[in-house]
C-alpha cells in the first residue's frame, strides 16, 4: 500500500516536471530566421520578420513586399532602386529599413504610412530634398541622410521630438532650419562636409541652448 501511495506522488510529480519543461521551452525565443529571397519570404508572408535583398541589382521592389505585413527589418543595401512601390506604406510594423547606396530621388506618398520606423538608412542616394512629411514617422530615432544631394531641411524636421541622430554629412547643405533646436532628444548632428552650409557651430550650438549634444562640422 505505502509502495502504491510513493508511486502515485512521484507520477504527479513527474508529470509537474514534465509541464513545468513544456512551459520553459514555450518560453524560449524563437529563432530568427533571415529570409534572402522574397519567392521564399512570400511562402509564408506573415512569419518573416527580417528580409535582405541587399546586393541584387535591385532597379525595382516587387510589390508583393506589401504582403510581408509583420515585416520589422529590411534590407535593401546596394542596389539601383529609385523608388520604392506605394506597397511600402503596407508594412505597418517594420521599424528598420536600410536603403544604403541606391538612386532614391523621391518616395511615394505611402512611404510616410510607417508609423512604426525608427531607424532609417539613406546614405549614398539621390536625395535633393526632404519632403515635409518626413514628420509623419514620429518614431524615427537615427535618421542618415549622407552622401546626398540635399540643400536644405524642411522646418518639419523639428517635429521629429524621438530623433537621437541625424547624419547629413556630404550633402550641399546651404542653410539648416532653425526648428531643428526643437529636437530636444538630439544627440548627435553629422554636418561634415557640407562646404555650402552658411552657419557655424556656435549658431546651430545656440538653437540646442544648453542641450548636450556633439555636432560634428567641417571648420
Amino acid at each position: 500500500m505505502k509502495s502504491g501511495i510513493l508511486t502515485h506522488h512521484f507520477l504527479k510529480k513527474l508529470i509537474l516536471i514534465f509541464f513545468c519543461f513544456l512551459l520553459e521551452l514555450q518560453s524560449q525565443p524563437k529563432e530568427v530566421i533571415i529570409y534572402q529571397n522574397l519567392s521564399v519570404a512570400l511562402r509564408k508572408p506573415k512569419e518573416v520578420r527580417i528580409l535582405d535583398l541587399s546586393r541584387n541589382k535591385l532597379s525595382t521592389l516587387p510589390k508583393e513586399i506589401g504582403q510581408l505585413v509583420n515585416l520589422e527589418r529590411l534590407y535593401l543595401r546596394d542596389n539601383e532602386l529609385t523608388t520604392l512601390p506605394e506597397e511600402i506604406g503596407e508594412l505597418e510594423n517594420l521599424k528598420m529599413l536600410d536603403i544604403t547606396r541606391n538612386k532614391i530621388s523621391s518616395f511615394p506618398k505611402e512611404f510616410w504610412d510607417l508609423k512604426n520606423l525608427e531607424v532609417l538608412f539613406l546614405n549614398g542616394n539621390n536625395l535633393s530634398n526632404l519632403p515635409e512629411d518626413i514628420s509623419e514617422l514620429e518614431k524615427l530615432s537615427i535618421i542618415d541622410l549622407n552622401n546626398n544631394l540635399l540643400t536644405t531641411l524642411p522646418k518639419e524636421i523639428g517635429q521629429l521630438e524621438n530623433l537621437l541622430t541625424l547624419s547629413l554629412s556630404s550633402n550641399k547643405l546651404i542653410s539648416i532650419p532653425d526648428e531643428i533646436g526643437k529636437l530636444k532628444k538630439l544627440r548627435r548632428l553629422n554636418l561634415w562636409n557640407n562646404p555650402t552650409l552658411k552657419t557655424t557651430e556656435d549658431n546651430i550650438r545656440k538653437l540646442f541652448r544648453n542641450q548636450d549634444i556633439t555636432i560634428e562640422i567641417s571648420p
